[in-house]
C-alpha cells in the first residue's frame, strides 16, 4: 500500500485498470491454463499489496457478447 502512495502521491485516491487481459472465458468451454494465469496478472498488484479493489463488467463484446471488465484500486 505505502509502494502505491509513493508513486501516485496522495492525489490519488482510486486508480482504474483492467481487470484482464480480454473478455471473460466463455462458460462451459475448454479451460486454458496459460490464458487463466494472464487474466490474473491484472488483480495481483492489489492483492499483493492488500488494497482493497472492485471488478466491474463495463462493456460487452458483440457478437459473442462476452463483458470486458475494469477494476477500481483503492489508494
Amino acid at each position: 500500500a505505502q509502494d502505491f502512495t509513493r508513486v501516485l502521491g496522495a492525489e490519488c485516491d482510486v486508480l482504474l485498470t483492467p481487470a484482464a487481459c480480454g473478455p471473460a472465458p466463455v462458460l462451459g468451454g475448454a479451460a486454458e491454463p496459460t490464458r487463466e494465469y494472464a487474466s490474473d496478472v491484472m488483480t495481483i498488484a492489489a492483492s499483493l499489496a492488500g488494497l482493497p479493489a472492485l471488478a466491474l463488467p463495463v462493456r460487452v463484446l458483440q457478437p459473442a457478447g462476452l463483458p470486458l471488465a475494469v477494476q477500481l484500486i483503492a489508494a
